[in-house]
């Protein structure tokens, strides 16, 4: 039987979905309505948004926020995850138990956990930090650098083992549909046949595309025999168009390549481009190389 609360609040919740993949002047003329600024909505944790909501005094958009935040509270974020995490407003990531925000960080660009790693997985050091933002002192470092390595190690997180996630943040920022996509696959929030079958919102948990097995984030953009015949022919294409050699697999898929490669970034792109064709065709047809090297 359908869970009526939970439906109405996914549905609220696929507002903010409609939000992120628009950029017109409806958004603009929200933003000035309700005096917020919806991109600091995903530069912030959730803190951000508690407080947006306690100054709303729209009551649609009050419930359309608490009721994103509930869905997002209830999706805990895996281990290679954690890293492409909120720095600021997160409730898990504290000083004197109370989340942070230090403006002259924000506006050097740190935004996400994954800023202030370097490519390697190590955390940044002091100088480099201090190079970047002037703005700032070793109390101020220190303080920030145990509050994000607790969080990473309550997690029983190594950063030496995380270093293919850390060339997906600059990439799927810059392109909205692109970023929505992967922001759902890092927090395991695709709307896959499993997911939906399991909120009662899908007949069957089976694979769209090979109708045998179980749909999960992981079968629909690599396990599924179909798509890794698409995965297969994107390789010889890059091979034939530009003679790079690279191999995929599901965690390169999910989460990039590592390593400070031109290849490696140029694979990166070509990987989110190919999840988004890939889920576009789960509401139309079966993924094809050739229609997706059309697009291309």
């Amino acid at each position: 039987m359908v869970d009526y609360g939970n439906f109405i609040t996914a549905l609220k919740a696929t507002w903010m979905r409609r939000l992120i993949k628009t950029d017109t002047k409806w958004v603009k003329l929200l933003e000035s309505i309700l005096k917020i600024s919806i991109s600091e909505i995903w530069r912030n944790g959730p803190d951000y948004s508690y407080l947006l909501c306690k100054n709303l005094e729209n009551s649609f958009w009050k419930e359309v926020l608490l009721s994103w935040l509930e869905i997002i509270e209830q999706t805990p974020l895996s281990k290679p995850q954690i890293i492409n995490d909120n720095i600021w407003h997160n409730p898990k990531i504290t000083i004197d138990n109370k989340s942070i925000f230090i403006k002259s960080y924000v506006n050097k660009g740190f935004i996400f956990v994954s800023d202030l790693l370097n490519i390697d997985g190590t955390f940044r050091n002091f100088d480099e930090l201090k190079h970047i933002n002037p703005k700032t002192n070793f109390i101020e470092y220190a303080s920030l650098r145990t509050a994000v390595t607790t969080r990473l190690h309550t997690q029983d997180i190594h950063l030496s083992n995380l270093q293919n996630t850390l060339q997906y943040g600059p990439i799927c920022r810059q392109e909205s549909k692109l970023h929505w996509l992967q922001y759902q696959i890092l927090h395991r929030i695709v709307p896959t046949n499993k997911y939906l079958f399991n909120i009662k919102k899908a007949e069957s948990a089976v694979c769209t595309f090979c109708k045998k097995d179980e749909e999960s984030i992981s079968h629909l953009f690599y396990e599924c025999n179909i798509v890794k015949e698409l995965w297969c022919d994107v390789e010889e294409w890059i091979f034939t168009q530009f003679e790079i050699s690279i191999t995929s697999d599901i965690q390169s898929v999910l989460f990039g390549k590592y390593k400070n490669k031109e290849s490696y970034k140029f694979f990166n792109l070509i990987a989110l481009i190919v999840k988004q064709y890939i889920f576009s065709c789960k509401y139309k047809s079966n993924p094809t190389p050739n229609f997706f090297f059309d697009r291309l």
